[in-house]
């Protein structure tokens, strides 16, 4: 007989290697509460080869609840698949994400699951664990039953409420999200805040997760003193939607002194000058992560960015001034961008490669997600959205998403663009150059 006190959170990635993923976080959260609630609780993270093997160690573990992490980019046709087997062994499937927060629509119509969970489920999570495990009728805030056709509303966590967020990092080895490189930097992925205040336009993040808001610093740190002592690390990528925020002052953020260990991170164009990036190089950053997304003025402005391309320029010059490396990231086929847009994001690029060799510069393509501003865009410039939950599999940022880009024209540009200005130049770095760990 199954146990009503087993729960098993899952998430299906893409990846070959679980040291090229990040922790599933989310599910760490889930999973820390869940714990504390009394309940035996398991975390999977399965890789697409291994299906397989890890449904059959999920059914051994015999959980009455099962709750799947469904995000764009996602494996999507891998979870649709898993969580339609599942429900044949009779268990409770809960999807949560971004696509049950972003698109219930497609959620809702005939899938695997049971409910769909919308928006920062850490609010109700035990609360659904507990009525379902009783057999009671499920009428939660923000958890909607499959068929369903009142979408509900999205769960939001306060300030303080996401301030005392612990993951439960004994649910996954550590160390085999350590992503290792040459020079012997180990780097771990972990995130001091959730959430960005910033708009931009094509970003599903300030939706799913409105408003910048910080962990707890004691937290934080009590967090890094359980992981070093489960894995040797000497760096961290921090995965924050938006390192700093959009109102917060960067060289208030006293966590990073603290920490005290060099890092990778986002940084926002408007939150760099010569006062702040000195203080990045003086709290050890390796490498600032840039969204410039465009070297258009018109376009930057039409997608929220709060900036223009002269002041990303003048970033990566003072950047490159403090011996920071550059990661500087772009989209091509923004809603709006024509010919004339796109040369003057090229023209960027190269004014940008000739500052040094050390700034990275990788363009992906644009993909509209439901519920943003570049969603309502995209459809007004003609975009065809996805017809089934399974079609957003083909959502890939690699290649072009939307109706008004020449893709024979747009590919083998983008994919020589980024062979010279990042795989060639990142090749060459030596001090972080990719050393595959296993």
């Amino acid at each position: 007989m199954t146990d009503k006190k087993k729960v098993a959170l899952c998430t299906v990635r893409k990846h070959r290697v679980i040291s090229a993923a990040s922790p599933p976080e989310g599910l760490l959260f889930f999973g820390k509460l869940l714990k504390d609630a009394g309940y035996d609780v398991r975390v999977f993270d399965i890789l697409i080869d291994h299906a397989e093997e890890i449904f059959l160690q999920v059914m051994d573990f015999d959980p009455f609840l099962i709750c799947f992490n469904l995000s764009t980019g996602s494996a999507m046709r891998e979870s649709i698949d898993l969580s339609g087997r599942f429900q044949r062994k009779n268990k409770i499937v809960v999807w949560r994400g971004a696509m049950p927060t972003l698109a219930p629509e497609y959620c809702l119509d005939n899938c695997p699951a049971d409910y769909i969970m919308r928006g920062e489920g850490e609010k109700v999570i035990v609360q659904l664990a507990n009525v379902l495990s009783k057999n009671q009728k499920v009428n939660i805030h923000g958890v909607v039953p499959m068929g369903s056709t009142d979408h509900g509303e999205i769960l939001k966590l306060s300030t303080e409420e996401v301030a005392h967020l612990e993951p439960g990092w004994d649910f996954i080895n550590v160390d085999d999200y350590v992503r290792e490189y040459k020079r012997g930097m180990r780097f771990i992925r972990f995130s001091l805040s959730r959430g960005c205040d910033g708009g931009c336009a094509f970003c599903s993040v300030s939706r799913n997760k409105p408003g910048w808001r910080p962990y707890d610093e004691k937290n934080l740190l009590k967090q890094l003193e359980y992981i070093r002592s489960r894995c040797e690390f000497n760096g961290i990528f921090y995965i924050d939607d938006n390192l700093f925020g959009w109102k917060t002052d960067p060289t208030k953020l006293a966590i990073l002194e603290k920490i005290n260990v060099p890092w990778v991170g986002h940084v926002r164009v408007d939150k760099i000058n010569s006062e702040s990036a000195k203080w990045f190089k003086k709290v050890k950053c390796l490498v600032a992560k840039i969204g410039a997304e465009s070297g258009s003025n018109s376009i930057l402005k039409s997608v929220g960015k709060g900036f223009k391309a002269e002041d990303i320029l003048e970033a990566a010059k003072v950047l490159r001034e403090q011996d920071i490396m550059i990661y500087m990231s772009f989209i091509a086929g923004l809603p709006g961008e024509g010919e004339r847009e796109f040369n003057e994001t090229l023209e960027l690029v190269e004014r940008l490669a000739e500052i040094d060799e050390k700034v990275l510069i990788h363009l992906c393509h644009f993909a509209p997600y439901p519920g943003t501003r570049g969603w309502k865009m995209a459809l007004k410039h003609g975009f065809t959205p996805p017809e089934n939950l399974c079609d957003w599999d083909n959502v890939d940022l690699s290649m072009p998403n939307v109706d008004w880009v020449d893709k024979e024209k747009m590919v083998p540009l983008v994919d020589k663009l980024n062979q010279k200005y990042f795989v060639e130049r990142f090749q060459k770095m030596n001090d972080l150059r990719l050393g595959p760990k296993r």
